[in-house]
């Protein structure tokens, strides 16, 4: 965790934020913004005009723009969130920083571990507050999990394994040109990240890769159907990834832990269950709500105050995790 922060302005007022892509993601954000009562969304920019302007006048919002470029030139935005596909967050929140804003970025950072390099520096020059999307960090479930293994529920860690596993890719939810394509789709890209910098938020590292085996489609666009990989914490804990897509089954999305005393899992983001010695798995809590503390922590640094972020250098430390994986 890196916390950034700026200098107090004496006067509280809500920061006012501009929303760079509506896309599903970057709509349910806006919601998500909109309902937080420490921030004020400034205006909203998308390549379709005609839902930048529908997305403005539902919400309220005064200013909606096709060009990124005319959002930061907005004098009155100090922050923007940028909800693109990740083959143009580089681009956009180096001339973010070039315009002086704040930004909250999803996730992963970038394309490329060679872009996360720019924005990390591109932050750094312009001290301003960057961060990213990394909402497990935020939940209920994901915070008990780091509390216990931080008493001591675990005992000494030996294993961890993290399961990906969708009968479809995309997800009905998530239909797009780009989220199923090679070149910044695919099942690892879009949520081995949120599992791997849990990993290293609880653990306070991240493992080391020591094999991987990617199986993809005969069609060079489309992206992987299956890996395997095993990695390896300091201590000698084995890390293993199993994912696939286009199989049957049920959906499973989970990070277990095994441990010399007990064994922790979430199971499909929201649920955590656990259990010690040869007790069967209880379930300990559940809830997945992230959003509203995420704004409000970004909202508090903006206004000085300590704050809960996981910024670029963190985004750049797992891209490098994620580029060995898909190399």
């Amino acid at each position: 965790m890196t916390c950034n922060q700026r200098e107090s302005v004496g006067i509280m007022t809500k920061p006012k934020v501009g929303i760079i892509g509506l896309g599903a993601i970057g709509f349910e954000m806006l919601k998500e913004f909109h309902a937080n009562p420490d921030v004020e969304i400034g205006a909203v920019c998308d390549a379709n005009g005609e839902r930048a302007r529908q997305v403005a006048h539902e919400f309220n919002i005064p200013a909606a723009y096709t060009a990124y470029a005319d959002l930061l030139a907005d004098p009155a935005i100090e922050s923007v969130y940028i909800g693109v596909p990740p083959v143009y967050h580089c681009e956009i929140a180096v001339a973010a920083f070039a315009a002086n804003k704040h930004v909250l970025c999803e996730k992963p950072l970038a394309n490329s571990v060679g872009e996360t390099v720019q924005m990390v520096e591109a932050a750094g020059k312009a001290g301003k507050i960057h961060a990213m999307n990394f909402p497990l960090n935020y939940t209920t479930p994901v915070r008990e999990f780091a509390r216990l293994v931080d008493e001591g529920y675990l005992g000494e860690l030996r294993r961890v394994e993290i399961t990906l596993q969708f009968p479809d890719w995309p997800r009905a939810w998530q239909q797009n040109d780009w989220i199923g394509k090679r070149e910044q789709g695919g099942f690892v890209r879009e949520t081995a990240p949120h599992l791997l910098q849990m990993i290293q938020r609880v653990f306070k590292e991240l493992p080391e890769l020591q094999y991987k085996h990617t199986e993809y489609p005969d069609d060079p666009e489309l992206c992987e159907r299956g890996i395997v990989a095993h990695f390896q914490m300091k201590n000698g804990a084995l890390v293993i990834l199993r994912g696939g897509s286009h199989t049957a089954g049920e959906q499973k999305v989970e990070l277990m832990a095994f441990g010399t005393k007990g064994v922790l899992a979430l199971t499909n983001w929201d649920d955590l269950y656990g259990a010690q010695g040869s007790e069967p798995m209880t379930l300990l809590t559940s809830g997945g709500e992230y959003a509203q503390e995420l704004i409000s922590q970004f909202a508090a640094a903006m206004r000085g105050e300590p704050a809960e972020l996981y910024d670029f250098t963190v985004g750049h430390q797992v891209q490098q995790l994620l580029e060995e994986l898909l190399d």
